[in-house]
């Protein structure tokens, strides 16, 4: 054998040597896979669960998707909108800022007027305690003529009562007084003379009463009878037409007027009404 076949055989074993070992790491290899094979498969399983919960989530993304998008849709068609109230609140801001400057410059006067109410509130105090002060002689006073109210008022009573007396007393002479003195002048019946029956009994609204009734006693028949009555003063009575004749060429009605009280007569009295030449009616007692 020669020196080439020697090396020849030896490279051959060492190339055997060195193919074995990598038969023997390719096995460990593959053994050491085989075992980490459960591993992976259980890695694969948590990652194929994990994207189906991801797949989940994109599914409800993608359907919320259209609403946003509408929404933006919306957002994008106010956006005119809002520029425009936002262009127009910058047109007033020149306004608001005038009326802030207003207000600054008011803001001295009002600082000095609370300043003088406050310069005056120790006056104002002063003169509360002096009325206070004065409010014991006050409430003395007012005692005092709640002392004096009820004798006074005895008294008014007992005078009213004396006045109703006098002038029950008096009053068919103060009817009398109504036929046979003031209202003895003449007046027209159509010329509203005013005050034209008052006395201390018939009142304004009586003598209008009454003033009324003739007027429609001159214009009815002979014997017809016209009631008076004033709720006011309680005073009633009777116009009635007893006769017509002539006296002096003129036309003339007779007329009975009664005066009653709580159905009581106070007085009566007739007098003749004349029409005079105007056509207007004349009255005498």
């Amino acid at each position: 054998m020669n020196i080439h076949q020697i090396i020849a055989r030896y490279l051959v074993a060492t190339g055997l040597i060195f193919l074995g070992g990598a038969l023997i790491y390719f096995s460990y290899a593959i053994i050491y896979t085989v075992n980490q094979v459960p591993e992976i498969i259980e890695a694969i399983d948590k990652t194929s669960v994990r994207v189906d919960r991801v797949l989940d989530e994109i599914t409800i993304i993608s359907e919320q998707i259209p609403p946003i998008v509408e929404q933006a849709d919306l957002l994008q068609q106010n956006i005119p909108f809002i520029l425009a109230e936002v262009k127009s609140s910058r047109l007033l801001i020149p306004d608001v800022l005038n009326e802030v400057e207003l207000t600054r410059q008011q803001i001295p006067l009002i600082l000095a007027e609370v300043k003088a109410v406050q310069e005056a509130l120790p006056k104002v105090m002063n003169e509360l305690e002096a009325y206070r002060k004065l409010m014991p002689d006050v409430l003395a006073e007012m005692a005092a003529v709640r002392e004096i109210i009820p004798p006074t008022l005895d008294r008014a009573e007992s005078l009213a009562k004396e006045v109703s007396k006098a002038g029950q007393e008096a009053s068919e002479g103060a009817v009398m007084g109504f036929f046979s003195g003031i209202i003895k002048l003449p007046f027209k019946m159509f010329d509203g003379v005013k005050d034209m029956f008052t006395s201390a009994v018939l009142t304004n609204s009586d003598v209008h009463e009454i003033r009324a009734a003739v007027i429609v006693a001159l214009q009815s028949e002979i014997g017809s009878r016209h009631n008076w009555k004033n709720p006011n003063s309680k005073h009633t009575g009777v116009i009635e037409v007893l006769s017509e004749n002539t006296i002096e060429e003129k036309h003339c009605r007779k007329l009975s007027i009664t005066v009653s009280k709580h159905n009581k007569q106070i007085e009566s009295r007739n007098t003749e009404v004349c029409q005079q030449d105007d056509g207007e009616w004349e009255l005498n007692f």
